[in-house]
């Protein structure tokens, strides 16, 4: 699972790397500033804890006004996450959602199947059939299923099943 993760974010990284090269993204140092100043990095914030544990604002805008202070690992860090940002703005900018099209992908998300185990007789030949799940007006679910053999007696196990076009009817197992 780490590992899953771990290699994610390296091709993440990549495939955003290449994409920000593309497109030209350029950091200035004035946008470093700007970044720093107002979006203080999480790694940056845990050093600057009131009593309470918040993030105290005043110290770390002192530390950062502080011409002796050592800012070179908090800008690499800051010329690294500024082009991603500026990805996810000039991405979510061309992204033109109209309200017709979130509802209709609310309605094929909210799909789901409702019903109980049904017992499907096997048949010699057949590998695909349907069989109605829940009440009449919920619909039929298509399912792909396998014979199975199992203690003298052939039975039927559904692989899969997804909702069918046809409403309110059930279809033999073939």
């Amino acid at each position: 699972m780490i590992r899953d993760q771990a290699w994610e974010n390296i091709v993440s990284n990549i495939i955003t790397g290449e994409q920000v090269k593309k497109l030209g993204i350029t950091v200035t140092d004035e946008e470093v500033l700007n970044f720093l100043k107002t979006s203080p990095p999480s790694e940056v914030q845990q050093y600057f804890k009131d009593k309470s544990g918040n993030f105290d604002y005043a110290a770390y805008q002192a530390a950062l006004n502080n011409p002796d202070a050592d800012w070179t690992a908090v800008e690499a860090l800051a010329r690294e996450r500024i082009p991603i940002v500026k990805l996810n703005h000039y991405l979510m900018s061309q992204v033109h959602v109209s309200a017709t099209e979130v509802r209709q992908a609310s309605r094929r998300a909210k799909h789901e199947a409702r019903g109980a185990l049904c017992a499907v007789p096997a048949r010699r030949g057949g590998h695909r059939g349907v069989c109605a799940f829940g009440r009449r007006g919920e619909g039929v679910l298509r399912c792909a299923s396998r014979d199975v053999q199992g203690r003298g007696t052939r039975r039927r196990r559904i692989l899969f099943a997804y909702p069918s076009r046809r409403r309110n009817r059930t279809a033999p197992i073939s």
